[in-house]
């Protein structure tokens, strides 16, 4: 019996629940648009990385530094840009590329992070032991009454 109590429990389905659930709660609940200015420069250089294959800015109405090479490159790291590249690749292939699909996808960038942190709490409460009703219990109060919520909109 000793050794049944730290066997993990399998609760994929459970796992995968939360993470679509939240999904689609945070993507309900989002503008769905790009809002700020910071955002537009990530999708800016994402939509260059899909079409261009290079983390460049070409919006004239950006500020941007020019490089050694003499494209111009944002002010921002490159990890937003780079996580948000599949969806405004979706976009452009769904969309075409008048880019209005692939903005509305990447509005959701932070959605799918936070939905994916959501599961990932879950395992691990479930690996530490807790029970799923409580795990889920935990998982959904730290999902839509925390901070985690407006963030992720």
């Amino acid at each position: 019996m000793d050794g049944e109590a730290t066997k993990p429990r399998k609760n994929h389905h459970l796992e995968a629940g939360v993470f679509l659930f939240f999904l689609a709660f945070y993507a309900l609940s989002g503008p769905g648009r790009i809002d700020m200015i910071d955002g537009q420069y990530r999708f800016e250089v994402s939509w260059n990385l899909v079409e261009l294959g290079r983390p460049v800015v070409r919006d004239v109405f950006l500020k941007a530094r020019t490089g050694l090479d003499g494209a111009r490159y944002s002010y921002y790291g490159p990890a937003a840009s780079v996580a948000g590249a599949p969806l405004v690749a979706l976009g452009y292939l769904l969309g075409g590329e008048d880019g209005e699909l692939a903005r509305f996808l990447f509005s959701f960038t932070s959605a799918f992070f936070a939905a994916g942190t959501l599961a990932l709490l879950l395992h691990w409460w479930l690996r530490m032991g807790f029970s799923s009703r409580k795990s889920l219990f935990w998982t959904l109060v730290v999902g839509g009454a925390t901070l985690l919520w407006p963030l992720a909109t």
